[in-house]
């Protein structure tokens, strides 16, 4: 799970984005994306992690802490809630990609495209589930 963080550094091109990322990694979340890949199954994980290296920029969900942080909001609860930003929007990507028939995404195949139709609708009600599940977890029903 560890070649995540390098794929993504080997797309960043612009000096602001790279210094947004490593700001969304210094607060954790690349260690909270890889925890929630790794509760996936294999078969689940694989397209979405695909999408989340393939589009670099992580600045919805540290906007999302930042913000909270500034109403002061625990850290427990502020974590949920960015993971679940980055990981909607790898997976709404993906739905793009299907709508769309785009076989590419950021110069990459798309997921679906990579790991065919069949499985990346698996992955994404496998993930989506999971979502829940954390979220849940972290706010009760």
């Amino acid at each position: 799970m560890i070649e995540i963080d390098r794929h993504i550094r080997e797309r960043i091109n612009i000096e602001t984005v790279g210094s947004v990322y490593e700001e969304w990694k210094r607060r954790g979340f690349l260690d909270e994306s890889i925890k929630f890949f790794e509760n996936l199954t294999q078969e689940a994980s694989e397209p979405l992690i695909h999408s989340f290296v393939t589009h670099v920029h992580k600045e919805k969900g540290l906007f999302i802490d930042i913000i909270a942080e500034q109403f002061n909001i625990p850290q427990k609860l502020r974590r949920p809630l960015a993971l679940s930003a980055d990981i909607l929007w790898a997976m709404s990507l993906m739905l793009d990609d299907i709508q769309d028939a785009d076989s590419t995404r950021g110069g990459m195949a798309s997921s679906w495209a990579k790991f065919g139709l069949e499985r990346t609708k698996l992955s994404l009600k496998e993930s989506f589930s999971s979502l829940g599940k954390t979220l849940t977890g972290s706010f009760g029903n």
